[in-house]
C-alpha cells in the first residue's frame, strides 16, 4: 500500500514522502500511530497544495536569508572571556554570546536559536558560525521529484579567548545502573548483579564523558545505594534527558547453559521468556515503601498486571528501537552471543518521557558468562561495545535534527587499573612520572620528516609570552614543543602519527591538564583531523 508519511521515519522516509509499504506494517503500524495516512487521490491532491503553499513560503525565507547574509558579509566579532594563569577559560562563550555580539552590531532581530558554531572554541583564533534560518527542509514535488533546500549563511567570528574553551552540553544522557543498596539483583557464585551493573555504568559514562564534548552524563547511582524503578525514570525528565539507558544482568534458575545478551524497549511481553525478565526485574518494587500505592496496585509476579502495557503507546518506540538494535550489533561485533532486540513491560522504562532501552548485559547465572562479567576486561568490553552503539545513535540523532555535535571518537580499550590509593597505584603513578619525563624522547621525535602524513600532539597550554624549557608550569614534562599561532605561544607534548598512541598519551597527561587537547598537522601545517 502506499502512505503520505506525516514524519520523519527513519529507513523509511522524511515528512510528506509518499512511499509503498507491507498493508500489516501501514496499517498496524504507522497509521494507528498518526506516523502516515493512506495516499488516496484526494490525500495527494490537499499534499500537493500544501507543498506548492509551503514552496512559496520558503522562497520568501530564501530571499530574506539571502538579503541578511549580504548585510553580514565581512562582520566580524570579538568576544573576551577571563582565564586562569595557564590559560583555562572561566565561563562559557555560546551562541547566547554570540546573539548579543551581534546585536550590539546592528543586528538586532537574528534569533539566537540559528546560530551554530561550527567546531569547538578551545584557543585564541578565528572561527566560523553558521545561521541557519531553514536549517533543512524536504519537499515532495507533486511529481515525486525530491528536492533540498539548504541555506547556510557563513559569516567569520573571532573569539580572542586567552585560553581554552569547552563545547556547550547540547545532549543529555542518563546512564542507569540497575539494582544497588538492599536490592542486590540476581546473585551469581561470586558477585551480584548490583555490582556489574554499576560497573559497566561507570566505564560507560567515562567513556562519553572524555570523547563527546557536547554530551552531559547523569547518573541515576554512581554508587551502592537503593533507588526506586519510578525515581530512577524521574531523574531522566527532571533533567529533560535525551536519552536513557538502564544496564542490567540476566539470570536464569542454576545449572542453564543458557548465555548472551538482549535489548529490551518498553512493550507487551509476547513470551514467556520476556515476562519472566520484566517479573525479575520488576521484583525491585517490593524492596519499596507503600509500592501498592506508588505503582497504583500493580503486581509484579502477576501476569494479569502486564496487561496494561499491551495500551501503552510510546511516542519514542522508533527511536528506542533504532538504539536496541545499535547496541546488539555491537555486541555481536565484539564476539558475543546476540539474543536480539525484545519487548516487556520494564516498570522502570514506563514514565520516561525519551528513548528508553534496558540492556541485559549477560546471564549471571552462566558461570562462564559470570566470570567474564566481573572481570575489568570484560566490564571495558561491554562498556565500550555499549558506547559504540550510542555514537553511532547520536551521529543519527544529530543528522535529524541538523545539529553539529561535539567531537565522538572510537573508545580505547581501558588498562586494568589497581585501586586508587593501593600500593600498586602509587608505584604505577610513580613509574608513569618517571617515562613521562625522561623516556618520551622517541616517541616525540618520530615522523618528524614524515611528508604528506597527519602527525598528532597534543596542546596543553598556552601564553602570550615564550616560556623557558625548564618552566614550573610544564609540572616537570621534557621534550616539550610549541608553535607560535596569532602571536600566542601554544606549547605541545609528544608527536606521532598513530592515533590510538596520541589518545593514551592524552589521557595520560589530562591527569596534569585536564584541557589538555589533541592537534593535528600536515607537512608542517595545523590541519584539521
Amino acid at each position: 500500500m502506499q502512505v503520505i508519511l506525516k514524519e520523519d521515519v527513519v529507513n523509511l522516509g522524511y515528512k510528506d514522502d509518499i512511499v509503498t509499504v507491507k498493508d500489516g506494517y501501514g496499517r498496524n503500524f504507522l497509521i494507528p500511530t498518526g506516523k502516515a495516512v493512506i495516499a488516496s487521490e484526494s490525500a495527494k491532491k490537499v499534499l500537493a497544495e500544501n507543498l506548492k503553499q509551503r514552496a512559496h513560503k520558503l522562497a520568501k525565507i530564501k530571499e530574506d536569508a539571502q538579503t541578511l547574509a549580504a548585510k553580514l558579509e565581512g562582520v566580524a566579532l570579538t568576544i573576551g572571556a577571563k582565564t586562569s594563569s595557564t590559560g583555562t577559560i572561566f565561563g562559557s562563550v555560546t551562541n547566547i554570546q554570540v546573539a548579543e555580539a551581534l546585536a550590539k552590531a546592528g543586528f538586532e532581530n537574528i534569533d539566537r536559536k540559528i546560530i551554530y558554531i561550527k567546531e569547538s572554541v578551545k584557543e585564541v583564533g578565528s572561527y566560523k558560525a553558521v545561521l541557519k534560518p531553514v536549517s533543512y527542509t524536504h519537499l515532495t514535488l507533486p511529481t515525486n521529484r525530491k528536492s533540498f533546500l539548504y541555506i547556510n549563511l557563513l559569516f567569520a567570528l573571532f573569539f580572542f579567548l586567552p585560553g581554552l574553551q569547552a563545547r556547550e552540553k547540547t545532549f543529555t544522557v542518563v546512564i542507569d545502573a540497575g539494582h544497588g543498596g538492599k536490592d542486590p539483583g540476581a546473585r551469581g557464585a561470586n558477585v551480584n548483579e548490583k555490582e556489574i551493573n554499576l560497573a559497566v555504568a561507570l566505564k560507560l559514562g567515562r567513556l562519553i564523558e572524555n570523547n563527546a564534548e557536547d554530551v552531559r552524563v547523569i547518573y541515576t547511582r554512581k554508587t551502592d545505594r537503593f533507588i526506586e524503578l519510578d525515581e530512577r525514570a524521574n531523574i531522566a525528565n527532571r533533567n529533560k534527558a535525551d536519552l536513557f539507558v538502564s544496564i542490567h544482568t540476566n539470570a536464569v534458575k542454576r545449572g542453564s547453559t543458557v548465555q548472551g545478551t538482549e535489548t529490551y524497549t518498553l512493550g507487551l511481553a509476547r513470551s514467556e521468556e520476556n515476562l519472566e525478565v520484566a517479573m525479575s526485574e520488576n521484583s525491585a518494587i517490593l524492596l519499596e515503601d507503600n509500592y501498592q500505592q506508588r505503582y497504583e496496585g500493580f503486581d509484579p509476579n502477576s501476569s494479569e498486571s502486564y496487561i496494561i502495557f499491551e495500551f501503552m503507546q510510546n511516542k519514542h518506540m522508533e527511536q528506542s528501537i533504532s538504539l536496541a538494535s545499535e547496541i546488539q550489533k555491537s555486541f555481536g561485533a565484539c564476539k558475543r552471543v546476540d539474543r536480539g532486540v525484545r519487548q516487556a513491560g520494564f516498570l522502570v522504562l514506563r514514565k520516561t518521557s525519551m528513548p528508553s532501552v534496558l540492556v541485559e548485559l549477560g546471564y549471571i547465572s552462566n558461570r562462564q558468562e559470570e566470570q567474564f562479567m566481573r572481570t575489568a576486561a570484560g566490564q571495558n568490553k561491554l562498556a565500550e561495545a555499549l558506547y559504540d552503539a550510542f555514537c553511532k545513535y547520536k551521529k543519527n540523532y544529530d543528522r535529524r535534527k541538523g545539529n553539529i555535535s561535539g567531537a565522538v571518537v572510537a573508545p580505547v580499550a581501558n588498562e586494568k587499573t589497581p585501586p586508587p590509593g593501593s600500593e600498586a597505584d602509587i608505584l604505577n603513578k610513580k613509574q608513569q612520572a618517571t617515562r613521562q619525563k625522561t623516556s618520551v624522547s622517541s616517541t616525540t621525535s618520530v615522523n618528524r620528516n614524515t611528508k604528506g602524513k597527519v602527525i598528532y600532539k597534543i596542546q596543553f597550554l598556552t601564553s602570550n609570552k615564550k616560556l623557558p624549557a625548564n618552566s614550573r608550569l610544564f609540572k616537570g614534562y621534557k621534550n616539550v614543543d610549541f608553535y607560535v599561532e596569532k602571536g600566542i605561544y601554544k606549547y605541545t607534548y609528544g608527536e606521532t602519527s598513530d592515533f590510538n598512541s596520541i589518545r593514551k598519551m592524552r589521557r595520560t597527561i589530562a591527569k596534569d591538564f585536564k584541557d589538555a587537547f589533541i592537534i593535528a598537522f600536515k607537512d608542517g601545517k595545523k590541519v584539521k583531523y
